[in-house]
């Protein structure tokens, strides 16, 4: 375990709204750009760095879920209901910048309506936990909570399009929308890769190598995963439900491997998953199912 110290802190934010609040096609989005403001309010010049930066962001957003049910809120909020999100933040400035403009806060304003803020819960995160606490997990299950949605990764096509000048050509963008084992672990490795290297090391090639052998399945998804159409049904779509992972007991097994997968895992339930992190999609719960003795 490194003895880097990495601060990272959690808002739970509870508000009721003093009119009902409709929202264009999910609440992910106003929670994104609340916090921007929020952000840019206490320090101007970090949030348009965040805005512009081609890496992932060091923070992840929730949107309003439901106080009770625990249901993401997508189109309306209404003004007898309790909602609640979160916003986690990585990094000594961050966290100070959202502290600080918190700590003015009674009001969050979600598309042009107040919404009392009710509580404030504060969390300091131990991320050295994560690995310090890592185990063989062999069977598990990954709760989708919020629609979800992968980046393919790129391809040369050059060959495809009959080009001989040696000149690389990169496939168009590609959105998945399955829960594909390796997509999954992926995203959480870039987050990892750009921000906590020096917390827990782990060996990156061999890792991914392993993922596109085979080392972790899908084992299934009886409960159905289901397609969320956002933004008028146009340009984002996730997917939600329960689905069941499992690491086979065969010549690819590694517990090594099978650690490092459930210290990401966790580490995915901080961030989220997957891509629009900050729009408060890919937001999972992680469930161990068996461990390897």
């Amino acid at each position: 375990m490194s003895s880097v110290d990495i601060p990272c802190m959690k808002f739970v934010v509870k508000i009721k709204a003093e009119a009902s609040v409709i929202f264009s096609d999910f609440s992910g989005y106003a929670i994104q750009g609340f916090f921007y403001n929020l952000l840019a309010s206490e320090n101007e010049k970090l949030a348009m760095a965040l805005h512009n930066s081609g890496e992932p962001a060091p923070y992840s957003l929730t949107p309003v879920f439901e106080v009770g049910s625990g249901n993401p809120i997508f189109k309306y909020l209404s003004s007898n209901t309790q909602g609640a999100f979160s916003m986690t933040v990585l990094g000594d400035d961050l966290c100070k910048a959202i502290t600080r403009g918190m700590l003015k806060k009674q009001f969050v304003e979600l598309n042009g309506i107040r919404c009392k803020i009710t509580d404030i819960e504060v969390l300091v995160i131990e991320l050295a936990n994560i690995w310090g606490g890592a185990v063989p997990v062999r069977k598990f299950s990954v709760d989708f909570l919020t629609p979800t949605k992968f980046t393919a990764p790129p391809r040369d096509i050059s060959r495809l399009a009959g080009l001989n000048s040696g000149k690389v050509i990169l496939a168009p963008h590609r959105n998945i929308y399955l829960p594909i084992p390796e997509r999954l672990m992926v995203s959480i490795l870039n987050f990892w890769k750009v921000y906590l290297q020096e917390l827990f090391a782990i060996s990156e090639s061999q890792y991914r190598e392993w993922l596109l052998a085979g080392g972790l399945v899908c084992s299934g998804y009886p409960g159905g995963i289901r397609t969320v159409l956002l933004r008028g049904g146009g340009a984002s779509v996730g997917f939600c439900g329960k689905v069941y992972y499992a690491i086979p007991n065969d010549c690819l097994f590694s517990k090594n491997h099978a650690m490092i997968t459930d210290a990401l895992l966790r580490l995915g339930e901080i961030f989220n998953v997957g891509d629009e992190r900050t729009a408060g999609l890919g937001v999972i719960r992680y469930e161990r199912n068996e461990i390897c003795s």
